[in-house]
């Protein structure tokens, strides 16, 4: 009991949640048939073992052709459930040849968890569990021995005569053979003896891989682990699992539970009733040359071990069969032709001996628990697919003058299920061939004429016959071209636009005549609509736009496009008209410069440089006269440098500035600010009564005149000189008055004039002098 509490601390390692490992069993079995034959054997005089090995000799035939390795395993039980009135019977099998020697030798024990009821199996404690010990140490589950298979002869169950051998009797290969060649018998051996017990329920049982649990509960669900009864290594064979968590690093142990993850639940409710019979599903059938395929989905048909296949010629009411036993099918991956879809099948081919005989086929099948399902039927017939001889075509040459391709070809020798002669045609090899005639050839003609149109220029055909069954052959393809030297017409239309980003989109009109044999554009560019045309596509390009961009911070402000069409043929078409395209302005002209103004009495006329930028269209005027609001004037001109400005008013100061402006709106800086005066030039009214006086105590100058004007606006100016100097302006009043102090003796003369705001002003007065002392 000491190896079964070793055991029982690995399984709360790894609760209830594992997954049981797929019952593979009989994938181990690496041949395609196993033929036997029903002989019954009785004999007293030899001992059990020895009548066993004799009658497992009529079953067991060590053909090497159909014996190969089998592939690596792990090591482990693999282990099925099933319920019936009685109880849960499970089954199991290892999945090595090692292992089930030791199984042989050791024994089998169960252990069986019951969940306590309405809870979650994947979630419930563990410790909420009822583990009870089905079969333990004290009874394992044995093999029979000699004795007991003795006991059962003469066995008439050809499956049990396997298992018999395997366990009492000499179910392996001669050493004889050779090493390489015995390994593969024998593992073809244990092949035979897993697969007898999916066959024979009595083969299961004596091999002690086959228990009835009868200590059930309706409504109870059950977790089941059978376990190879070896203290040494007995968490190396469970039905659970097959390592030993304790000795496996984290990587290990992640790959083992992932693969452990996928194995089927070994966890049954229990209903206390038997399941219903399986049928395979999905049969279909695919007919070939004298051969009927039976095939049916793998995903479909889960569990099934073998097949009994069998073969109706009159309706289904008498069956041969076609597998004499049974049949181990491999596995062939289907492609649907319709529909392109696959899917893994299993299969097996039907040899027949003549077509279009229709044939009733029944197949069952065999799962682990030797149940065999019930039949599944379908209908399946041979067909003729072999195709004719292929004829031969000679030559296919474009006559010219008749504008006709002529076909020639060897006379037919007609066949006895003959139904079609014909010729096709295509312009691509990897086009569809189209049929030149609705009816048929005589295969006694040999040339053909064909008329191709307007833009038919390349040509395959090949020549085509068709028996009675539908197969078709083909001859070889000749090929035949027909010159095109006519260029397709020009592009029209074209229109080209550039966005502030510089994004170009260049578009044409695209109606050609014949859409098939054209190839494409090409697009042309040039910064001058004389200079030579660079090409924008690398290749045609096929639709009627293209969308390119270029830099717009340029000198040049404008940019043209012409387009040209190209067939299949390369023959190109002449250009389109030339488009033209302006750049969008984003740079404002230079400012204009004023020169000296030239003022009248009635007018100012304005001068300036004009811009240097090209692209000026106007000039705008800004005048301001002082203390007002500004106006615009427009020169329309770009080329003018002058303008006459005659709406002023005398005395009043005007301000002016000049802007120029491109063709794209955009205004320059303003130029620098000129001021502006008129002066009005009317004579203003003598001053009279001009009087002088010196005052000799005082050394002061009086002079005194009448004023012509009283006004804010109006002053008087006095000019002085001494002795023979020449007279000077010498200071200016509002009033009529104006006196100064004098130190220099001599004559001084005094003389007055009028001036007034605006600019206007009067001659001098009369001299009037003084003597100073």
């Amino acid at each position: 009991m000491k190896s079964l509490k070793n055991q029982e601390m690995v399984v709360k390692q790894f609760p209830f949640t594992s997954r049981v490992h797929r019952y593979i069993a009989a994938a181990l079995v690496m041949i395609c048939c196993l033929k036997a034959h029903s002989q019954n054997n009785e004999g007293t005089a030899e001992s059990d073992t020895a009548q066993i090995s004799r009658m497992l000799s009529s079953y067991i035939n060590f053909d090497t052709t159909h014996t190969n390795q089998a592939e690596e395993q792990r090591s482990y039980i693999g282990l099925a459930l099933r319920q019936n009135e009685a109880g849960v019977l499970l089954r199991w099998a290892p999945t090595t040849r090692e292992l089930f020697e030791r199984g042989n030798e050791l024994g089998y024990v169960i252990k069986r968890y019951e969940y306590p009821s309405g809870e979650d199996t994947l979630t419930i404690d563990e410790d909420s569990f009822i583990e009870t010990w089905v079969a333990g140490t004290e009874n394992p589950v044995r093999a029979y021995d000699s004795a007991t298979w003795a006991s059962h002869l003469p066995i008439e169950d050809k499956y049990a005569i396997i298992a018999a051998g395997a366990t009492a009797g000499t179910l392996e290969a001669s050493s004889d053979v050779g090493f390489g060649v015995k390994a593969k018998q024998d593992n073809s051996m244990f092949g035979y003896t897993l697969l007898s017990a999916d066959l024979s329920s009595l083969a299961a049982d004596g091999l002690g891989f086959r228990f009835m649990d009868r200590n059930v509960r309706v409504g109870k669900d059950y977790e089941y682990r059978v376990i190879l009864n070896d203290p040494t290594a007995i968490a190396r064979a469970d039905s659970i699992f097959n390592l030993d968590a304790m000795e496996l690093d984290s990587a290990d142990l992640k790959v083992w539970a992932e693969w452990m993850n996928e194995q089927p639940n070994n966890i049954i409710q229990y209903q206390g009733v038997s399941p219903q019979q399986r049928r395979i599903n999905g049969l279909f059938t695919r007919s070939s040359e004298k051969t009927v395929d039976l095939m049916w989905p793998v995903h479909e048909n889960p569990g099934f071990s073998a097949y009994v296949i069998e073969r109706s010629a009159d309706g289904g009411q008498t069956y041969d069969s076609l597998t004499q036993n049974i049949f181990v099918s491999g596995t062939y991956n289907y492609v649907d032709s319709l529909s392109g879809s696959m899917q893994e099948v299993y299969f097996y081919t039907d040899q027949l001996d003549t077509n279009y005989v229709t044939y009733t086929y029944r197949v069952t099948a065999y799962d682990a628990f030797a149940e065999r399902s019930l039949p599944a039927f379908i209908k399946g017939m041979g067909r003729d697919l072999t195709a004719p001889v292929s004829p031969e075509m000679i030559a296919a040459v474009y006559l010219e003058k008749e504008k006709k391709i002529q076909l020639s070809w060897k006379p037919q020798e007609v066949p006895a299920d003959f139904a079609d002669l014909h010729l096709e045609f295509t312009q691509h090899t990897d086009s569809t061939w189209l049929r030149l005639e609705a009816e048929s050839l005589d295969p006694r003609d040999s040339v053909y004429f064909h008329t191709p149109g307007p833009n038919d220029y390349t040509h395959y055909f090949r020549m085509g016959i068709v028996d009675t069954a539908g197969n078709a052959a083909y001859s070889y393809p000749v090929f035949v071209n027909i010159p095109d030297t006519i260029p397709p017409p020009p592009p029209i239309h074209l229109s080209a636009q550039i966005d502030t980003t510089g994004q170009v989109t260049v578009k044409w009109e695209d109606e050609l005549p014949d859409k098939e044999g054209f190839l494409g554009y090409r697009v042309f560019v040039s910064n001058h609509p004389k200079h030579e045309y660079a090409q924008l596509t690398q290749r045609p390009i096929v639709d009627n736009f293209m969308i390119y961009r270029i830099p717009i911070n340029t000198l040049s402000e404008k940019i043209y496009y012409k387009v040209q069409a190209v067939d299949k043929h390369y023959n190109h078409s002449e250009f389109s008209a030339v488009i033209e395209a302006r750049k969008p302005d984003l740079r404002p002209p230079v400012a204009p410069l004023f020169r000296s103004p030239k003022i009248s009495e009635d007018r100012v006329t304005l001068s300036w440089h004009t811009s240097p930028s090209t692209d000026v269209v106007r000039y705008e005027i800004t005048r301001t006269p002082e203390g007002g609001s500004p106006e615009t004037l427009t020169i329309e001109d770009p080329a003018a440098t002058s303008y006459e400005d005659q709406s002023l008013e005398a005395g009043i100061r005007y301000y002016y500035t000049l802007t120029a402006v491109d063709d794209a709106d955009l205004k320059s800086p303003e130029s620098i600010r000129i001021m502006v005066k008129l002066v009005d030039k009317k004579r203003l009214a003598l001053v009279e009564n001009l009087k002088v006086d010196f005052n000799r105590k005082n050394e002061e100058v009086r002079l005194t005149w009448d004023l012509p004007y009283e006004d804010e606006d109006t002053r008087y100016v006095i000019y002085r000189h001494v002795d023979e100097e020449k007279p000077k302006r010498h200071g200016m009043v509002s009033e009529g008055v104006f006196a100064e102090k004098v130190k220099k003796s001599g004559n001084y003369t005094y003389r007055v004039r009028t001036i007034h705001k605006s600019g206007s002003r009067s001659s001098l007065s009369e001299p009037v002098s003084v003597r100073v002392r």
